[in-house]
């Protein structure tokens, strides 16, 4: 009964492990691994199935049994199927000795590369019985230790470069081992390349940037190789330099500025390494810019060459030749000019090059790059009213208005010339006239008119405003005959007159006005009396309501008032003169003037008469009213009269001669001129 519990508790509660041991070598090395086995069953046979990396193999003959642990036991192993398969077994049915320790060894060749291989069994036990059972495994592993150079960049390309300058470019290294990368050369096919240090190490899993000068000298493309040589478990390493280096024969066109309608000069300069014996190029030219015909020149630089062009709806084509293959002297500066005319506003206009060519002595053509310029142009521009009213002229004076330009633009504005189409019209002002960018002039436009009645024309101004070389202005007006009446007035002993006179260009047959005064001064007929110029015509003086009269002047055998000057009549108001006279005007309106062919031509239909009252205060009748006159006054005050008339002195009217009159006497002086 003990002994079949204790077989059921070894059954039952058995552990039996199989644990592997391996190592680490470099490449080339033999590493020995132990398989060890703890068991606590009677293990009477032994079964292992090892996966093996093609980088680890099974070196023939080298699986061993411990002697310790064998009673009787053999051995055999092999690979097949990428598996090492190892059978340890007694043909007497012995159990294997002890319950742990080493069971045995076996050898396994490393490969190249670096890396840690894990070995794991798959175990299969048995017993005299013919029982089998399982174990568990305890993996190990075996390293292989090397450096491996991996070469992340394996093409390199320096691309489109120009000769005669120095390009650089990383190679990127890595070490891809586990031990030390030790570079000891980098050697290239071509003298062009170069590296700062030629030898350097890389810590294992580390990535080194190693910048490759490259120096070219010629052009064309070029394929070369830089190889590292190194410690690298698989030799040395290579990446290829790829570039397309070309000499630098670079065309520039120059830039220019100016004012509209004035000639630039445009410069084409060429930067070049090869020997250019010929340049051909094109430019659309934009509108603005006009070709100045003949102005391709060569400069000093291509002396030899000979200068041709040409201009085709727009495009102007260039070309510098030589049947001789004369070379363009030096490397760098000024090879040709040419000019264009500017006629356009304000603005900035491209000049691209287009099919350049820049020739060596074989035809080929050496242009690696072009550069465009620009021409800005600098324009007036002329602002202006489209139409001005030269107002209402009498036929005997000239029409004078002030009319005003101005310049909008950003370069000075030039008027070279003013027409009229019509005769009798002129300016003032002297040729030409410069008008400055944001200022203004005026010009004085003149009429000398022949005929009365409406008239327009136009007048026409010429500039150099490149869209507007001619601003067309209206000019418009009316001329008439002067005919007008004046008056004056003056206080009398009786009261006041009024005397109207005519300044007349046309013949006056008849003419009506009406008479504005002083409510309660009257007037008639009788004190109405005409002047020379009136002699022989009729007239009617007739009250219309109080203070207004009515007079009209006519001929009943059409007889004319002729033109001139002079007095028509006096008209006579009576009332003696109060204080209310002080702030009086007479006023004239309905003024009818007739014509013999009966139309008004009147140049007036009311006029104003201011009375001027300050005469008044003149007491000593020196014709000036001044301070003289206040002591005058206040000497008659004071009693003594001697030649003073009492009725001036009354300044206010009242009756009375007192100081009150004195006050108002030096108002008067105050506001009198």
């Amino acid at each position: 009964m003990l002994l079949m519990v204790v077989s059921i508790t070894l059954t039952t509660f058995g552990a039996n492990k199989l644990t592997i041991t391996g190592g680490e070598g470099h490449p080339g090395d033999e590493v020995t691994v132990s398989v060890s086995l703890e068991n606590s069953d009677d293990v009477v046979v032994a079964e292992l199935q090892i996966p093996l990396n093609d980088q680890l193999i099974y070196v023939e003959g080298s699986c061993t049994l411990n002697s310790e642990r064998a009673d009787g036991h053999q051995v055999t192993a092999g690979v097949k199927d990428g598996k090492l398969n190892i059978v340890v077994y007694t043909l007497d049915l012995k159990p294997l000795k002890g319950n742990v320790g080493e069971l045995l060894t076996f050898k396994l060749n490393l490969k190249k590369e670096p890396q840690t291989y894990p070995l794991s069994a798959t175990v299969l036990l048995g017993d005299a019985s013919g029982n089998k059972f399982d174990a568990s495994s305890v993996d190990g592993t075996v390293t292989i230790r090397a450096a491996k150079l991996s070469v992340q960049t394996p093409i390199v390309d320096y691309g489109h470069i120009p000769i005669r300058s120095t390009y650089t470019q990383d190679v990127v290294l890595q070490n891809v081992g586990n031990e030390t990368l030790e570079v000891t050369a980098v050697n290239f096919t071509a003298d062009e390349f170069s590296v700062s240090e030629t030898s350097f190490n890389i810590g294992a899993g580390e990535m080194l940037y190693l910048s490759v000068a490259y120096a070219p000298v010629n052009r064309g493309t070029i394929s070369e190789t830089v190889t590292f040589v190194s410690n690298s478990v698989y030799g040395a390493k290579s990446a290829s330099l790829k570039a397309d280096p070309f000499s630098v024969n670079e065309l520039y066109v120059g830039s220019a500025s100016g004012i509209s309608d004035e000639e630039v000069t445009i410069s084409l300069t060429m930067n070049n390494m090869e020997p250019i014996v010929g340049v051909q190029c094109e430019f659309t030219l934009p509108e603005q810019l006009v070709y100045v015909p003949d102005s391709f020149k060569a400069s000093q630089r291509a002396g030899g060459l000979t200068a041709i062009s040409s201009i085709t709806d727009g495009k102007l084509k260039l070309i510098l030749y030589s049947f001789t293959r004369t070379e363009i002297i030096g490397n760098d500066g000024e090879i040709a000019t040419f000019k264009v005319k500017l006629n356009g506003n304000t603005g900035w206009y491209g000049l691209t090059p287009e099919n350049v060519v820049l020739s060596n002595a074989t035809t080929e053509n050496m242009t690696s790059a072009t550069f465009g310029g620009y021409v800005e142009i600098y324009s007036p521009s002329i602002n202006c009213n489209d139409e001005l009213n030269l107002g209402d002229c009498a036929i005997i004076a000239e029409a004078k208005v002030k009319y005003t330009i101005s310049n909008y633009g950003d370069a000075q504005l030039t008027i070279n010339k003013v027409t009229f189409l019509a005769d009798g019209y002129s300016i003032a002002e002297d040729l030409p006239i410069n008008i400055e960018p944001w200022q203004s002039k005026e010009i004085t436009v003149e009429y000398i008119p022949s005929v009365k009645g409406e008239y327009s024309t136009f007048m026409q101004i010429y500039c150099n405003d490149p869209q507007n070389r001619m601003k067309s202005v209206k000019l418009s007006g009316s001329i008439y005959e002067p005919n007008n009446i004046s008056v004056v007035g003056q206080v009398t002993d009786n009261g006041y007159d009024v005397t109207v006179s005519l300044d007349n260009y046309t013949e006056i047959v008849a003419l009506q006005m009406d008479v504005h005064w002083l409510e309660g001064m009257v007037t008639s007929q009788e004190l109405f009396t005409i002047g020379e110029r009136l002699k022989g015509l009729s007239y009617v003086v007739s009250p219309m309501e109080e203070g207004v009269y009515r007079i009209i002047v006519y001929s009943l055998n059409n007889s004319a008032i002729t033109s001139g000057i002079g007095e028509l009549f006096t008209l006579s108001f009576e009332k003696n003169i109060s204080s209310s006279i002080n702030d009086s005007e007479i006023v004239i309106d309905n003024i009818v003037l007739s014509s013999v062919g009966g139309e008004n031509v009147s140049s007036q239909s009311e006029l104003t008469y201011n009375v001027k009252i300050s005469i008044l205060g003149d007491i000593n009748d020196d014709g000036e009213v001044n301070v003289t006159d206040i002591v005058a006054l206040y000497s008659y005050i004071l009693g003594n009269t001697a030649g003073i008339d009492e009725t001036a002195v009354d300044i206010n009217a009242d009756g009375e001669v007192n100081v009150t009159d004195i006050v108002n006497l030096y108002s008067i002086i105050l506001n009198s001129n």
